[in-house]
């Protein structure tokens, strides 16, 4: 047990400052050229359909979809750490109300972004992406209900699912880069549509279900205290 909840925090302390990093790099980046009025600077990096000039609203939703990955990623940390359910319920409470707020409204402008602007990749990517936005929807409403009606052994279940399923795309990263670093040097090229290739069927299609899939899977039997604050995504990790 002592082994586990070990494990559990350095899991935690690890997430916490790598999903803390992204969080940085999303002010500076997006942030940066937004507020420096520079929004054809945000194509500097790929992405499926960045700045697009003319398209006012579709480039509205695709930097606001950004920073709202910001702010979920650096709140639902906050989330997790029972000291502040304790010593200041209130700030909880409030942050909670953040968390699934921003949670719900980025859910629908990925599904906005992928659906009507048109930022697809294949057929797999899509329906991943897709199903991942509708189950943030799903929860994220569970978890709001279940804190309204003070049930909050549900409210906390289903509120760590959203953690897990708002940060898939830090995952996946952390995925692909694991994929690089491991298969590269093997000679397996990556297709990161998430086909196959010539060398081998690509990681990334795997990667794209498995980052956020697990959040289904029961996570109360983790064999944690009730009170650790990383349990449930320790849970989830297991499945």
């Amino acid at each position: 047990m002592r082994a586990l909840q070990l494990g559990a925090s350095a899991w935690f302390v690890a997430a916490t400052l790598g999903q803390w990093a992204f969080v940085l790099f999303i002010l500076a980046f997006f942030g940066g050229h937004t507020l420096g009025g520079d929004l054809a600077g945000l194509n500097d990096k790929p992405h499926v359909t960045g700045y697009v000039p003319g398209d006012t609203f579709g480039n509205l939703q695709f930097i606001a979809h950004a920073l709202m990955g910001g702010i979920v990623t650096f709140s639902g940390t906050w989330q997790l750490v029972p000291a502040l359910q304790r010593r200041w319920p209130h700030i909880h409470r409030w942050n909670g109300r953040l968390f699934l707020g921003i949670s719900l409204l980025g859910a629908l402008s990925g599904l906005y972004l992928t659906w009507i602007r048109g930022s697809r990749l294949g057929t797999g990517s899509n329906v991943s992406i897709t199903l991942n936005g509708l189950l943030i929807l799903a929860f994220a409403t569970m978890a709001w209900r279940g804190a309204l009606q003070r049930d909050f052994v549900r409210h906390r279940r289903h509120a760590l699912r959203v953690f897990l399923l708002v940060n898939g795309v830090w995952f996946l990263r952390i995925g692909i880069m694991l994929a690089g670093l491991v298969l590269a040097p093997l000679g397996v090229e990556i297709n990161y549509q998430g086909g196959s290739s010539s060398a081998s069927a690509s990681p990334v299609g795997c990667f794209r279900w498995r980052c956020w899939s697990c959040t289904c899977a029961p996570n109360a039997r983790s064999g944690l205290r009730p009170d650790t604050p990383w349990a449930g995504p320790w849970a989830c990790s297991r499945c």
